[in-house]
């Protein structure tokens, strides 16, 4: 499913504004190239997999995307130290501003797509 690889990629890759202002548009250029790529290969996919049908794609996506979102936040935006226990990760979420705001942003992506 290419719209849940896309939103493991953008929910732990990008902010809440990257999103907000090019999501539209890599997911146009993402099918636009995809059908040129098998078009190539004499493949037409205009009547299998439209444009909409990614989007509709990506929105499912999200919900396997945030759940591995929210775990791999922190992983990505916290440097970890060696030996570091549950209580300190908690910590980290609570007072590492980077962390808060990726977190805030799946979570407004879940309101904005009608999950919660």
């Amino acid at each position: 499913m290419a719209g849940y690889d896309l939103s493991l990629f953008f929910l732990t890759s990008t902010t809440p504004q990257f999103r907000r202002d090019y999501l539209t548009a890599l997911l146009r250029r993402y099918h636009t190239t995809l059908r040129d790529v098998l078009a190539g290969q004499d493949v037409d996919i205009d009547d299998k997999f439209s444009f909409e049908d990614l989007v509709d794609d990506y929105r499912y996506g999200l919900n396997n995307g945030i759940t591995f979102g929210l775990y791999a936040i922190h992983h990505i935006c916290h440097e970890k130290d060696e030996g570091e226990s549950e209580s300190i990760k908690k910590e980290v979420i609570k007072e590492d501003s980077n962390v808060r705001e990726r977190l805030r942003g799946v979570l407004e992506d879940m309101a904005e797509s009608g999950i919660i």
